[in-house]
């Protein structure tokens, strides 16, 4: 965002109110976030201020859940870039028992569309118990769930798959995509996405190619791992340490008194603590990278993970 045109306009969700509140007081380009005030305005009515203002707009992730149509047309207007830090929560079940669905259904109060998508059809209900539902339903973002017999299960809240649609680009910052519900919300909805990588150059962080784990270059983390073995001199074999069930929980550790009485083979012992430690960090950092980066036409999703040593 700091080298992008300054004519370019971004908004930046995140789950967190600290990072919203980092990127405020850090990025080079002036963002605003939403808020309500004393004349009773809302959060929602702000932010489509902002949009309609052509704001660069930073704001929360549940926030950006609650976008209707007004925010989709604004959007739709604007040429925004959306950079979205951490997958959302794109479906969730709407609570509801099985008996309730039924009634619905067999009282045509709710119909159902073959793709699932449950439409309102009692025009006179005006507020009541299903006030939520119809709301959801006229909105157009509830799905519904059933069994081989047809029978209703459940109900579930979409997020309007259109708002994804309103952007020039999309970034999602995220890491094992391919474990993550929103991405089978994309298969669902059959928005395209390719996955890219992210490279340092000359101290500078760029998107590349996507290099797929397999293909990764993993030589220069060998010398990082070291293996402890022990040897006959040793009166002790540190590698069971962690044989008991029940070994390094702190009950355990106090009642063995005799073993913090020799600091030295302690110090031995917490240092293989600190390799084993290590190579499971490595562990972890292979496993992370497997999903790295991606992008669609409209869609960039970016895995990352924190930069770390080893000793």
């Amino acid at each position: 965002m700091n080298e992008a045109p300054t004519y370019q306009k971004f908004i930046y969700i995140t789950p967190f109110k600290t990072e919203v509140e980092r990127v405020l007081s850090s990025v080079n380009r002036d963002f605003k976030q939403p808020d309500g005030d004393s004349a009773g305005e809302t959060k929602l009515e702000d932010i489509k201020r902002l949009i309609a203002d052509g704001e660069n707009i930073v704001s929360t992730h549940s926030l950006f859940k609650r976008v209707d149509s007004e925010v989709i047309d604004l959007l739709e207007m604007e040429n925004y870039i959306l950079i979205l830090d951490e997958v959302m929560d794109v479906i969730e079940q709407v609570k509801i028992s099985k008996d309730d669905l039924k009634m619905l259904i067999q009282n045509k109060v709710i119909k159902v569309d073959k793709k699932g998508i449950v439409s309102w059809d009692q025009v006179d209900y005006q507020q009541g118990y299903f006030e939520k539902i119809r709301n959801l339903a006229n909105s157009g973002n509830l799905m519904m769930y059933e069994d081989d017999a047809s029978e209703p299960i459940a109900i579930y809240w979409t997020f309007p798959v259109e708002t994804f649609k309103c952007f020039g680009e999309v970034f999602i910052l995220t890491y094992m995509f391919n474990g993550q519900i929103q991405r089978a919300y994309f298969d669902l909805f059959g928005l395209n996405y390719n996955y890219k990588s992210v490279i340092s150059t000359n101290e500078e962080y760029k998107l590349s190619s996507y290099i797929p784990y397999q293909e990764e270059n993993r030589s220069h983390l060998k010398n990082l791992i070291k293996i402890y073995y022990s040897s006959p001199r040793d009166k002790i074999d540190i590698n069971k340490i962690g044989k008991k069930h029940s070994s390094l929980r702190v009950s355990d550790l106090k009642e063995d008194t005799s073993y913090f009485s020799q600091p030295v083979k302690h110090r031995k012992t917490l240092n293989n603590i600190t390799i084993t430690c290590d190579a499971f960090i490595v562990s972890l950092i292979l496993s992370f990278s497997k999903q790295n980066y991606c992008i669609h036409h409209i869609i960039t999703i970016i895995s990352y993970f924190q930069p770390f040593s080893l000793t």
